[in-house]
């Protein structure tokens, strides 16, 4: 028996052993196999997302092991088994493959700052050994997939991508979760509740489209560090309880419609940041001085109203409260010695300037009721920047000489400041901007050739003087506005070292002398507007190269010379009106550039015409005005491809031709709210629209005379009438009494005085009707002959009578000729009882002395009778 027992225990022995030989063979095959799996699955991985131009990619695509020969990115459990697939900008692009679920060893995927695309594998559902996912940085799209079966995931990080469809309600029950990072997507629907996410301490959701309100986190993770931001969102409803996370460093809120008060942040000792710009909420602002560590507050764009309340002493750095309602006088901040940045702006605060912390960096306050004077801020030694514009502040500014080369902004427009401006700002080195526009100060300027570091420069409306040639020595200037002043003299001689500047504003001044043409070289400018500066003269170049320039505004000037034969930058306006530009000789106005908006060349010396295709290329342009010049030809056929022209005004030039039969069908036509103006002062052959009439507004009572023949009695009664006043000057001339009594007195030795007397009252009488007629026809002649003339060749400013006209958009046919007749018909009557008055009398006087002299006669022929 103990044979046999023994010999059953070898058998036994011996086949476990062989048992146990072939698992462990088994075994082997199985691993190997599933390597090679794997493998498969890394290759498609590499595939689908361009590996071969990967940034690094050691080891991808060889023939050795993924493990063994440490392929980049890629970690191995001691199986064998991909755990971890970590590629972090190694310029991925492409899809992810589906089979990116067969890794079902797979811990952490890792993939940040690529271009990536398409929708999330849904495979991803099948890592169930998944506790990071991280795909950040990348252009993923479609919904993110089922997650209920990740349920060991920590980390979803999927930010910065393009992912849209709801929020996943599963998330609320992966109760493993600790950050969820899903911001700047396009996330829809409302957020799941979160009470059992125990370990939850990061969550960031923020720049998306999710609905509904605000979650509350009744048991958020006690971690330090934590934060809560659903910024950018369309959330509604109160803000939530807070306080009894007492560990939450940063809660934000920002851009959303969240209504309701401010609450009490009281409990929340860690709280560091605190943002909730741009919503609805109202009420009075809290005691944030109950957060004691909190350092950044932002309530700006809200409703808040009421007064500020008095701060104890707190850690806050930054307070932006600016764009609510807050009223009363400003409190005493003095409380807040950390404060550097506070921003009160467009509020309704009042009262003088209070003293602020001794660490305020800046204070911008415009926009709010304050009055008094500015205070001398040099108590403030850290202070770089203030702004008070749009105030109520008086009196003469105060020295800034005590503030030394700290201050780079001072913005102190719209309010009611007096006297000059302090010398001391020339010694302000390190001021890179100066608005003091909108006041009442007067006088020079100081010498701030000195502000080597001046960028910005904002003087308009006020009553300063001075020349603005030290302009040239400021090279860091990028924007002059200096407009609505007194300055006087020429600009400065040249601008080329001032290749920063961007806008240079000096309309409506006393400039005179010569406009350099090296300010249209600078490679950065953008506008220049010199409007009302009726002495300055110049030339403008013969090519606009200057690519940033977008605005040419020099109206009423006296720029003469040729418009620019090519315009090769991207201006949107360009006004020259009232100048002395003229066309080149023989040539249409110049083709403009494509991107113009706004054009206007009126009260000009313009000619030729303009070409068939001068609209082709202006699809943006939305007004055009060229009136009051001397620009021939039709209206371009070209001008129906013009969608958003809204103002038109061709009038007082010498167009002609037959206007075109489609021109109701001008999209200028079909808008209620343009307005036209191609009639009057042209020469339209017949017939004129009804249609074109109603709409035209220069002729509302559709009395516009079409035909060239309109201009022909005008000018006809001009020669006709040139020629009646010559023969009436030549025969009142013969007829001149001085010349014709002298000849009668001295050189008449025969016939009775009598005689001499008649003789005098004809030729009196052929005088007076001389006077007459002459006065008459320079009377019609004159008006007549202005507005013939200045409907083909306009001067730049209008005449009286014409301007009337167009003021009141009354035709002229309707106003002008009766106005011309009553008014010939009164000065005829006047120039009738002056001339008799003074003839009269002169005849009375003549007559007097003529009849004496033959009584004289008369009686010494009988005193000689009766001595013979």
């Amino acid at each position: 028996m103990d044979n046999i027992f023994a010999a059953l225990i070898l058998v036994s022995a011996f086949t476990f052993a062989s048992g146990s030989a072939v698992m462990s063979s088994s075994s082997g095959k199985s691993a190997l196999k599933g390597k090679a799996e794997e493998k498969e699955i890394l290759m498609d991985f590499f595939n689908s997302t361009n590996g071969e131009y990967w940034t690094h990619k050691s080891g991808w695509g060889g023939p050795g092991d993924q493990c063994t020969d440490s392929w980049t990115g890629i970690t191995c459990n001691g199986d064998g088994e991909v755990t971890q697939v970590k590629l972090i900008r190694n310029n991925q692009t492409g899809t992810l493959p589906e089979s990116l679920g067969g890794l079902l060893s797979l811990e952490k995927l890792i993939l940040k700052y690529g271009n990536i695309m398409g929708p999330l594998p849904s495979s991803i559902a099948d890592l169930v050994q998944l506790t990071r996912l991280t795909i950040s940085s990348h252009s993923i799209t479609g919904a993110i997939p089922p997650l209920d079966k990740l349920t060991k995931l920590s980390i979803i990080e999927l930010n910065d991508n393009d992912i849209s469809g709801p929020f996943p309600p599963a998330m609320g029950r992966l109760t493993s979760l600790e950050q969820v990072l899903l911001h700047k997507n396009r996330i829809s629907g409302t957020i799941p509740p979160l009470d059992n996410l125990t370990s939850l301490w990061y969550f960031d959701v923020g720049f998306n489209e999710i609905e509904g309100t605000c979650p509350s986190f009744q048991n958020f993770a006690p971690e330090w560090g934590s934060t809560f931001n659903v910024n950018n969102n369309h959330l509604s409803g109160h803000i939530p309880f807070f306080s009894n996370l007492p560990e939450l460093i940063e809660i934000n809120l920002a851009h959303n419609n969240l209504t309701g008060p401010v609450p009490l942040f009281e409990g929340l000792n860690a709280l560091f940041v605190l943002t909730l710009t741009i919503n609805s909420l109202s009420g009075p602002l809290p005691d944030l001085t109950r957060a004691p560590f909190l350092e950044f507050a932002y309530f700006d764009y809200n409703e808040l109203s009421g007064s500020i309340p008095t701060f104890g002493h707190g850690s806050l750095k930054t307070l932006y409260i600016n764009n609510n309602n807050f009223t009363g006088p400003l409190p005493d901040l003095t409380n807040l010695t950390k404060l550097n940045d506070l921003c009160l702006y467009y509020n309704k605060f009042s009262g003088p300037i209070p003293r602020f912390p001794l660490k305020l960096v800046e204070v911008i306050a415009a926009h709010n009721l304050f009055n008094g004077s500015l205070p001398d801020f040099g108590y403030l030694k850290e202070l770089k920047r203030i702004n008070f514009s749009f105030n109520s502040l008086s009196g003469p500014l105060p020295s800034f000489a005590s503030m030394g080369t700290r201050l780079y902004n001072i913005s102190l427009s719209n309010n009611n400041f007096e006297g000059e401006i302090p010398s001391s700002v020339s010694r302000m080195t390190g001021l890179q901007q100066l608005d003091l526009s909108y006041n009442n100060l007067r006088g020079s300027i100081p010498n701030l050739s000195s502000l080597t570091s001046l960028k910005e420069l904002y003087l308009s409306d006020n009553n300063l003087e001075g020349s603005l040639e030290w302009l040239a020595n400021l090279t860091s200037l990028t924007t002059v506005v200096l407009d609505k002043n007194r300055f006087y003299g020429p600009l400065p001689k040249s601008f080329s070292k001032m290749s920063k500047l961007n806008i240079f504003v000096a309309n409506e001044n006393n400039l005179h002398g010569f406009l350099p043409t090296d300010l249209f070289e600078l490679p950065n400018l953008q506008s220049v507007i010199l409007s009302g500066n009726p002495k300055l003269q110049g030339y403008l170049p013969t090519t606009l190269s200057s690519p940033c320039l977008t605005a040419l505004v020099i109206e009423g000037c006296d720029i003469a010379g040729y418009l620019p034969a090519n315009i090769e930058s991207n201006l949107t306006s360009l006004y020259l009106a009232g100048n002395k530009l003229k066309s080149r000789a023989d040539s249409s106005i110049p083709i403009l550039p494509s991107t113009l908006q706004n054009c206007s060349l009126a009260n000009n010396f313009l000619s030729g015409s303009l070409s068939d295709d001068f609209f082709e290329g202006l699809p943006n342009l939305q007004s055009f005005d060229i009136r009051h010049n001397s620009v021939g030809g039709t209206i371009p056929s070209s001008i129906m491809l013009l969608q958003n022209l809204v103002d038109l005004n061709l009038e007082l030039n010498a167009m002609s031709g037959t206007l075109p039969s489609s021109i109701l069908d001008w999209p200028i036509y079909h808008s209620s709210t343009s307005t036209t103006r191609i009639l009057f002062g042209n020469r339209w052959s017949c017939p004129v629209s009804d249609g074109v009439r109603s709409h035209s507004n220069d002729d509302p009572s559709n009395s516009y005379t079409c035909g060239d023949s309109s201009f022909f009695p005008p000018l006809l009664m001009l020669v006709a009438s040139l020629a009646v006043f010559f023969f009436a000057i030549n025969a009142s001339s013969l007829a001149h009494p001085s010349t014709y009594f002298s000849k009668l007195y001295n050189d008449h030795d025969r016939g009775s005085r009598t005689e001499f007397v008649d003789d005098s009252k004809a030729v009196l009488n052929v005088y007076r009707d001389s006077l007459k007629i002459a006065a008459a026809l320079v009377i019609i002649i004159a008006p007549l002959s202005i507005l013939f003339y200045t409907a083909v060749s306009p001067f730049s400013v209008q005449p009286l009578i014409l301007r009337f006209t167009f003021d009141s958009k009354t035709p002229s046919g309707s106003l002008i000729i009766p106005l011309l007749i009553i008014t010939t018909i009164f000065l005829l009557f006047i120039l009738e009882w002056g001339w008799s008055a003074k003839f009269h009398g002169d005849f009375e006087h003549e007559k007097e002395e003529s009849e004496g002299g033959n009584e004289e006669r008369e009686g010494g022929d009988e005193r000689n009778k009766s001595k013979k």
